[in-house]
């Protein structure tokens, strides 16, 4: 076992706006002015319910996998459910079949990152973390 990394989260509407604009990149979107403008009202909209459904939110990584607990009660997922972990601007994206859970840098200490991604390389099926490649439009 490499450890365990726990840490607790409130997340804030930047750095939302910027995890759905690096995740639009990362499909190949590259949106203009108005795009990007629908993107900040869509993005803003979605955390304002997210955050006043979900709240503050409690992590705990370790080699069994990622314990979530929020006012919506406790969610675990086994690290087989992860399909991939994305080092986006400001977090990292740890992506499910569907949906995905964003990692905020600020919320990990050096040590922590370091056992973070550890515990990524070991456990998941893809055994690393991907940068930000934006996807080539077709």
């Amino acid at each position: 076992m490499t450890g365990t990394v726990e840490f607790q989260v409130t997340y804030n509407a930047a750095e939302y706006r910027s995890f759905a604009a690096d995740k639009a990149a990362q499909e190949g979107h590259r949106p203009g002015f108005f795009g990007r403008l629908f993107l900040f009202a869509v993005a803003s909209l979605a955390f304002a319910y997210k955050s006043r459904k979900v709240g503050s939110c409690s992590f705990r990584f370790d080699a069994n996998g990622v314990r979530r607990r929020s006012k919506v009660g406790e969610m675990t997922i086994p690290w087989e459910r992860i399909v991939a972990v994305t080092r986006f601007s400001q977090c990292y994206l740890m992506e499910l079949e569907r949906g995905g859970l964003p990692v905020p840098y600020r919320c990990l200490d050096a040590g922590q990152r370091e056992a973070f991604e550890r515990l990524v390389r070991e456990n998941t099926k893809a055994g690393t973390l991907r940068a930000l490649e934006p996807r080539a439009k077709t």
